[in-house]
């Protein structure tokens, strides 16, 4: 023990006045505050309870310094040297201040956890608990005023975008700016979205690149055929279209390979098939006058046109004079009598357009 001195300062009175004393030691303190440092008797001395004792620690070194220590006396009557300082032992009016030249020490707000940083609570310099390093309670809000910040999901790239993953605010890695990463797919049901191999027209169609999905410029403009629907997509080709055409008028193939152009014809002009009857080297005509003579037609009308000739004759200058048609059938007569035998061939359009 190197208690250098201890004397009285002032006298005390129990529970009225504490007595006041004077200790040089060349312990530090952590000794001097150690349980049983001073005992009753000391330097011809005895303490009672919270009795103050002015010490200097550390004299005769550097690092001599000065505090006031209460006496605390235990039930078994073992002496315990305290700081007589509001709050007691490690408060801050107890430790060594990091820079003696400023006027003010940080206090503390509320609950702290060990190894998380601290941070300022207000302009007075009280420190809080600021949540661990890196996390968002120990950074800056963007806006103080919302009520959560926004946590991240997953690894991000530098210089990528961010994207929301939930509604409650969490963000993650959204791709580069303007790749498929960061847009809206058109199906967000669909497992991938279609990579575009450059460069494009704008105007024309698409088509498949690979099949991966990947699409290019198909080099025809919308409107082409490879744009088209066709009406049947088992043949290999379809037919382009030699302009202008005419509304109605009937096409015709304008090369072997398909090309259509406009025949000039309106459909409506043209036979249709089904009216039209006909017949070669009829026999039964000639041999009883002129006529006339009775040709049965199916379908035939008083409308239809017919127009008959011989092909064969046994009189040389017999010549059909003229052909009357009526339902059913359509009647001939021949200049002269062609004569028995003769063969006749004819032609009937029924509904002329």
């Amino acid at each position: 023990m190197s208690i250098l001195q201890l004397s009285p300062i002032k006298s005390g009175q129990v529970g009225v006045q504490p007595a006041s004393y004077k200790m040089l030691s060349s312990d530090n303190l952590s000794t001097i505050m150690g349980a049983g440092y001073i005992k009753q008797g000391t330097g011809g001395q005895f303490f009672n309870k919270n009795d103050l004792i002015e010490v200097i620690y550390n004299f005769g070194t550097p690092t001599a310094t000065n505090v006031e220590l209460v006496v605390l006396i235990d039930v078994n009557g073992v002496i315990t040297l305290n700081v007589d300082l509001p709050g007691g032992l490690g408060t801050a009016a107890f430790k060594s201040a990091s820079n003696n030249l400023l006027p003010s020490l940080s206090s503390v707000n509320g609950a702290t956890v060990l190894n998380h940083v601290a941070k300022f609570a207000d302009t007075a310099g009280t420190i809080t608990d600021g949540g661990i390093l890196g996390t968002s309670a120990s950074k800056n809000a963007s806006d103080n005023a919302s009520p959560t910040v926004a946590s991240v999901s997953g690894s991000i790239i530098v210089g990528d975008v961010a994207i929301f993953s939930d509604t409650l605010g969490t963000i993650q890695d959204g791709g580069t700016l303007g790749t498929s990463a960061f847009k809206t797919a058109s199906n967000n049901g669909s497992g991938t979205v279609a990579s575009v191999d450059t460069p494009i027209v704008i105007g024309n169609a698409l088509q498949a690149a690979d099949v991966l999905g990947t699409i290019q410029d198909s080099g025809f403009a919308l409107a082409t055929a490879c744009a088209k629907s066709a009406s049947d997509n088992t043949r290999n080709v379809v037919s382009s279209v030699v302009n202008p055409t005419i509304t109605g008028n009937v096409a015709k193939f304008n090369d072997n390979n398909g090309t259509l152009i406009d025949s000039g014809f309106d459909a409506t002009d043209i036979q249709k098939e089904s009216q039209i009857r006909s017949d070669v080297a009829i026999s039964g005509i000639g041999g009883t006058g002129v006529g006339p003579y009775s040709v049965p037609v199916t379908g035939m009308t008083s409308a239809a046109i017919v127009s008959a000739t011989l092909q064969s004759s046994s009189a040389p200058t017999a010549a059909v004079h003229e052909c009357i048609s009526t339902t059913g059938s359509f009647s001939v007569v021949f200049t002269v009598d062609p004569g028995a035998g003769s063969a006749l061939n004819w032609i009937a359009i029924l509904n002329p357009q």
